[in-house]
């Protein structure tokens, strides 16, 4: 039923199926993801997010993976995170005033799931402030390097580097 509702909501209403702010807003966030969710991980995201707690964070968010994801893929390609379990997001005003403790309270609450963390990352939930190389941590080394080695070909000088860019064996120009 649900998956009905879905698969005829016209693509102007994707936004309502998280209830995302039709405006554009200062956000900051950051995610991760996770090997396993046991019992200590979800009393790990209660006690760094959950009621109660005084975070300022607009959500910190779970994520179930898996299925088609974890499958692998026909072709190489280069989507980090196929062994993850589950993602964990933090989102955050983006606006000076919390310009400090948004990345703080998102920090304590990856910081308290570490034992479950996975070394890939999903590009999406990366977040704002990561320089190329934190970038290129996301992926395994061999899809990293081959990624770089197409910038390498492909952009030699580097017009593409805003953005989740991976830093370039080559030197950019501005």
């Amino acid at each position: 039923m649900l998956l009905d509702c879905v698969r005829d909501m016209p693509i102007t209403e994707t936004d309502s199926i998280h209830q995302d702010p039709v405006e554009p807003l200062p956000a900051w966030h950051r995610g991760g993801l996770l090997s396993a969710l046991p019992a200590e991980a979800i009393d790990a995201v209660l006690a760094a997010a959950g009621p109660g707690v005084d975070v300022p964070l607009i959500m910190a968010e779970l994520r179930h993976m898996g299925g088609a994801l974890s499958r692998p893929p026909a072709r190489p390609n280069a989507v980090p995170g196929r062994s993850a379990a589950f993602s964990v997001f933090a989102l955050g005003p983006g606006v000076p005033a919390l310009a400090q403790a948004v990345p703080a309270a998102a920090g304590r609450l990856l910081d308290a799931l570490a034992p479950w963390h996975c070394p890939e990352l999903l590009i999406n939930f990366l977040g704002s402030d990561l320089t190329p190389d934190d970038v290129a941590a996301a992926y395994p080394a061999q899809v990293a390097a081959r990624l770089q080695e197409y910038k390498a070909r492909f952009d030699p000088h580097g017009l593409f580097r805003h953005g989740h860019a991976l830093p370039s064996t080559t030197t950019e120009t501005a």
